[in-house]
């Protein structure tokens, strides 16, 4: 594995890996309990997770800790924040309380300079006690697409600032990806275009992640397998295998794909 190329960082259980596609992932480090959520920026990795703690990626270090479970994290205005089972967001290393959340902060987003939050209690603008609409359900992600933000969860995918349905699933999104200018969702059904329904890849077990990366859409399973999305509509051909479930999958450009291998 070249140490010029860029790569995917992936959490699966409590481990977390580096991979390239059509070779064997490498374990970076392992932490006490499952790694639910890596955040990157233009210089840092982090990661958190059911260890009640969040952490710099690349140096081990410990830099917050938490009464409960970490799901999510996000760069806003140049600091961190996080928010989980413990029903709060807060900036992250210096342990303030931005707001409360009557539920677990499930997902973070920052759009067009506003950080928005979700969870068991709905969508809220993070900073002010502004409700967005109403679902039928828990919010778990946010993606852009498009200029605009959407939602999704239990109840399917939403528009976020405008509270409209965009697309109805029979059982949870449980994650989103843009690949070439085209949005997809998957879970328990499959993998479908958002916008029109269209399925393009049926599996065994419920697709827990999708990410777009160099020109190819990647898709993970229950059974902690990944395939090539569009490529392989049935599932006959994984490229790898995982020894836990994947909770989250980032790119890493070749510098930060170069430092995570470094640390080794």
């Amino acid at each position: 594995m070249s140490k010029s190329q860029s790569g995917l960082l992936i959490a699966s259980g409590p481990k977390i890996y580096a991979w390239v596609p059509n070779e064997t992932p490498i374990l970076i480090s392992e932490r006490e309990d499952h790694v639910r959520k890596i955040h990157i920026t233009d210089s840092m990795i982090y990661d958190a997770g059911d260890s009640n703690s969040i952490f710099n990626t690349l140096s081990g270090q410990e830099i917050a800790t938490r009464e409960q479970w970490v799901y999510a994290l996000e760069t806003f205005e140049s600091n961190l924040f996080d928010g989980g089972r413990y029903e709060q967001v807060m900036q992250t290393e210096n342990n303030e309380v931005i707001n409360w959340r009557n539920g677990w902060v499930r997902s973070l987003k920052m759009f067009q300079n506003v950080l928005y939050d979700g969870g068991e209690y709905g969508v809220y603008e993070t900073f002010t006690t502004k409700k967005l609409g109403s679902r039928r359900g828990t919010t778990y992600n946010f993606i852009e697409f498009k200029d605009v933000l959407l939602d999704s969860g239990e109840y399917g995918v939403y528009d976020t600032l405008s509270s409209q349905p965009i697309a109805h699933r029979d059982f949870s999104v449980l994650d989103m990806a843009v690949h070439n200018s085209e949005l997809y969702d998957c879970g328990r059904y499959g993998i479908l275009k958002t916008l029109t329904s269209e399925k393009v890849a049926s599996r065994e077990s419920p697709v827990m992640a999708l990410h777009s990366h160099e020109g190819t859409l990647y898709d993970f399973d229950g059974f902690m397998m990944v395939y090539d999305t569009l490529s392989d509509s049935e599932g006959s051909n994984p490229l790898a295998e995982f020894d836990y479930p994947i909770h989250s999958v980032v790119s890493l450009n070749a510098d930060l794909f170069s430092k995570i291998l470094s640390i080794i």
